[in-house]
């Protein structure tokens, strides 16, 4: 509930601060000697970008694939969450690569049902509680798997009116569009996809020995799940 940088001191000195930040944490990473690190850091940079180049493809596209989508999602969301995992792990595994790509794993999965339930939040989420308003992706053009599903599954009126808000973007039909995304499984779809991600991301530790840090990777990934913020 508290402003925003950019709303306080505007874009140009957020984008400011957000490449300090970048550079920041690149000099830490080089004081730590470790060019695994390095090359996870480095290769995740990269496929963030790639993702949001990605994304921007895909706004007010109509036609986009949820395997398209899908992606979009891995570049972005779940790479991030999948690198800290990972050079966590890297940190504390004595090289056991198994237990690497286990945490690896578990973040890419849960970055996935993250994604999928902030998704979810855009057309059944309270504004209060999100920080942001409810619909936000529907008005830049973003075709989300809420949207996706339902032009695939829905009526031809219900695909209709969810292509042209893709195209359009704004809010003028928000309502109604949510109603439709609602009656059309759509929501109840996003959900159990990120179910299932987060079913992998807990399978992904299971052989991890037990300790209150694994107990508390369980409870985020849960939690996650049953967020409304």
């Amino acid at each position: 509930g508290r402003p925003t940088v950019n709303a306080v001191w505007g874009n140009a000195a957020s984008v400011l601060v957000g490449d300090f930040l970048i550079s920041r944490a690149l000099q830490l990473m080089v004081g730590l000697r470790h060019s695994r690190l390095l090359d996870i850091f480095s290769q995740s940079t990269n496929t963030i970008s790639e993702g949001e180049v990605l994304q921007l493809i895909n706004v007010r596209d109509p036609n986009t694939s949820e395997d398209n989508y899908m992606r979009v999602i891995h570049h972005k969301t779940a790479k991030m969450f999948e690198s800290a995992a990972e050079t966590g792990a890297v940190l504390g595994a004595d090289e056991n690569t198994d237990f690497v790509d286990a945490f690896a794993a578990y973040g890419r999965h849960l970055g996935i049902a993250f994604q999928l339930i902030d998704d979810v939040l855009d057309y059944q989420g309270e504004a209060s509680e999100l920080g942001k308003n409810v619909g936000d992706d529907l008005a830049e053009g973003k075709p989300t798997l809420p949207l996706i599903y339902t032009i695939a599954n829905g009526s031809p009126e219900q695909a209709k009116l969810i292509k042209d808000a893709i195209r359009n973007g704004g809010l003028d039909h928000l309502q109604h569009i949510i109603e439709t995304v609602q009656a059309s499984g759509g929501l109840q779809y996003t959900v159990d996809k990120a179910a299932e991600h987060t079913r992998l991301a807990l399978d992904a530790i299971a052989a991890v020995p037990a300790s209150p840090y694994k107990e508390t990777l369980f409870t985020l990934a849960e939690e996650s799940l049953k967020r409304t913020y």
